[in-house]
């Protein structure tokens, strides 16, 4: 029996097709699971109304720590920015940071006590960005390391 599930056209509902053989049939479910699946009438996925998947922004005006919690870490400094990342500690294990330029500056952003493996030998200590608005890295914490899980227009990560 495949199953697939996919968004119907009414805000609110889910389609559930069930195939079975030759037979074809549709069930709607208005809300499933008392509404932890919704799409609203944008075709956003909401969990109990409350918008699910969006991460925290956090903006940068000026040199400084950038904050280890998850979420996007928007650099909107109106000069190239010197930013710092802490270690990560077991306490965060897992935490995603998104760190991406605001501006159109090439920011530089240093991982405190060389701590970034982006693999390649050795970790790392700093990342410039490419001086485009958009230009971002992000990092996962591992143990006592940031991971880096994807880069965009990443002009340098040097040690």
């Amino acid at each position: 029996m495949a199953t697939s599930l996919q968004k119907s056209y009414a805000p609110g509902s889910v389609m559930v097709r069930y195939l079975i053989g030759k037979f074809d049939a549709l069930r709607y479910l208005p809300k499933l699971a008392y509404g932890v699946f919704q799409f609203n009438a944008a075709g956003e996925l909401h969990a109990n109304d409350a918008p699910i998947l969006k991460l925290p922004v956090s903006s940068y005006t000026a040199n400084g720590a950038i904050a280890t919690t998850s979420g996007l870490h928007l650099i909107t400094k109106t000069s190239a920015a010197a930013m710092t990342v802490a270690a990560p500690t077991a306490a965060i294990q897992g935490t995603e940071l998104t760190i991406q330029a605001g501006t159109n500056f090439a920011h530089v952003i240093t991982f405190t006590g060389a701590t970034l493996l982006d693999g390649t030998t050795g970790a790392n200590l700093t990342v410039t960005l490419t001086a485009f608005i958009g230009s971002a890295i992000t990092v996962v914490a591992v143990g006592t390391k940031w991971h880096l899980k994807s880069s965009s227009n990443v002009t340098s990560i040097t040690v």
